[in-house]
C-alpha cells in the first residue's frame, strides 16, 4: 500500500505516511501537487509499486525537516520517524510517560519506551532485565534437538 508506509527522506532520514483514509490520500496528494495519484489510493501490484516508487521520490527529493515543516499544518498523516533520542526529548512523548528507565546488571540505567497503552489500575515495570548476548543458546540448541556433544563442539568453536 503506498498510501502507508516508511520513506526515506533527502537527508537519509525517513518520514512516515499513514494516509489509509481517502481524505487523508487526497490531502497528501494536492499538497505535493500530484493529482493522478489521487485515484490510485488503494492500489495492488505492479501498479502499488509504481505509485510507491513515485512517492519515494517525491520524499526523496526534500530533507526530513522540510517535509515536516510543509505538513505541518496538513491534515494527512505525515510524520518524522524519530530516533531514540529524538523521542526522548518529545514534549508529548515525555507528557504522557512514555519511557521508563531499567536497570541492566552490566549496562546499567538503561532508559526505553514504555508500554504504550496506559491504564487506570496498571503501571507497567520491568520485573527483570533483557538476556545477555547468547545467555540461553544451550537452553534453545538443546529444544532444537542438538545433542550435548553438538553443543560442545559448537561451543568449542566459539559459534555459542
Amino acid at each position: 500500500m503506498p498510501c502507508y508506509g516508511i520513506y526515506e527522506t533527502g537527508d537519509g532520514r525517513y518520514i512516515a505516511l499513514g494516509a489509509l483514509e481517502k481524505k487523508f490520500w487526497q490531502a497528501f496528494c494536492d499538497e505535493v501537487a500530484q493529482p493522478d495519484l489521487m485515484t490510485r489510493h488503494w492500489v495492488s501490484g505492479e501498479e502499488a509499486a509504481a505509485v510507491r516508487a513515485e512517492v519515494a521520490a517525491i520524499f526523496r527529493a526534500n530533507s526530513q525537516s522540510y517535509w515536516v515543516d510543509r505538513f505541518a499544518d496538513i491534515d494527512c498523516c505525515v510524520a518524522p520517524v524519530l530516533t531514540l533520542a529524538e523521542s526522548m526529548a518529545n514534549e508529548q512523548l515525555r507528557a504522557r510517560e512514555m519511557f521508563i528507565v531499567a536497570e541492566h546488571p552490566t549496562a546499567g540505567a538503561v532508559p526505553q519506551f514504555a508500554f504504550p497503552l496506559k491504564f487506570s489500575e496498571f503501571t507497567f515495570t520491568i520485573d527483570r532485565p533483557a538476556p545477555a548476548h547468547g545467555e540461553h543458546s544451550k537452553e534453545i540448541l538443546a529444544e532444537l534437538g542438538y545433542s550435548d556433544a553438538k553443543i560442545a563442539e559448537l561451543e568449542e568453536a566459539g559459534i555459542i
